[in-house]
């Protein structure tokens, strides 16, 4: 029984790094979000679960104390809610509720818990690139059958898919920079979501995937000099997309000034401020954001 459950356990994290970019409901009061996010609570407690059952895996390490500082932040979060109902349930379209949050935790630690090898962690890695592929080409379908939204690959949000390729487009450039036998395979993925994230028109995920595959190229050097030299040259790329965001020619991209978003910086400080120590629960910042 035992190597059954290690073998289920060695594909669940990739099954779940698929599921989150494609899975969707049609037809549904809430097609988009809410299958996800019960996707990230079943698939956190699966693995909890796997990784009870199957012990002596590898331990948390060093993501042991910020991951129970996380699950601390979050269980004193709720406790001083202003709303526990919402806190507890989350707001609709939304779900950042406290079992969503610890969810979240349990997902980063469940494929540390299961995968022991380098062969579950990149079918986790293919798995979340093809996944994110396709929901890209969902979304250059609606920007060539001209929707009347934003194209979001069937997400239910441009940005959300932006925030997807932030993660996937890098990882997607690196493994075709190894050169391994499904080199075209990554290449054609990369290309796909490039042109995803532009139908997008999602500042923040084009800003993400800039970011993340300028940090490739500064873990792709050794001495100190060039390292340097790749940081000062990436911070300066980064800022100059910065400033095309919220001064350039993208600050008003989709009638979105990025320039309003600064204006709300202040009244977000003043929320800290009141509560700097434990918030105002989970999901409830809307019930509380006009105050201020």
């Amino acid at each position: 029984m035992r190597p059954i459950l290690e073998r289920l356990g060695s594909y669940l994290p990739a099954g779940i790094a698929l599921a989150i970019p494609i899975v969707f409901i049609p037809n549904t009061t809430d097609e988009f979000i809410l299958p996800r996010a019960s996707i990230v609570i079943i698939g956190a407690c699966l693995g909890a679960g796997l990784a009870l059952l199957t012990s002596g895996g590898p331990g948390l390490g060093s993501l042991r104390l910020p991951l129970l500082a996380a699950a601390a932040a979050a269980l004193l979060s709720f406790v001083f809610s202003v709303s526990w109902p919402l806190s507890l349930a989350g707001a609709y379209t939304r779900y950042e509720s406290l079992p969503v949050r610890l969810s979240y935790l349990g997902m980063l630690a469940v494929p540390v818990w299961l995968l022991r090898g380098e062969r579950g962690r990149t079918w986790v890695v293919a798995a979340f690139v093809f996944g994110t592929s396709i929901a890209s080409i969902e979304a250059l379908m609606q920007a060539a059958g001209g929707v009347t939204f934003r194209p979001d690959g069937n997400l239910g949000n441009a940005n959300l898919l932006g925030a997807l390729i932030a993660m996937a487009l890098p990882m997607a450039v690196a493994r075709g920079l190894r050169g391994d036998q499904f080199l075209v395979a990554w290449w054609l993925g990369a290309i796909v979501m490039a042109g995803g994230l532009y139908v997008s028109t999602s500042r923040s995920g084009m800003l993400g995937a800039i970011a993340g595959c300028l940090a490739l190229t500064v873990f792709a050097f050794r001495r100190r000099g060039w390292v340097l030299l790749a940081l000062l040259g990436s911070g300066a790329v980064v800022s100059a997309a910065l400033w095309a965001i919220v001064f350039g020619p993208l600050g008003k991209l989709n009638n979105d000034p990025a320039r309003s978003r600064l204006l709300l910086w202040p009244d977000a400080l003043r929320m800290i401020v009141a509560r700097p120590l434990t918030g105002w629960g989970e999901d409830a910042t809307g019930l509380t954001f006009g105050r201020y």
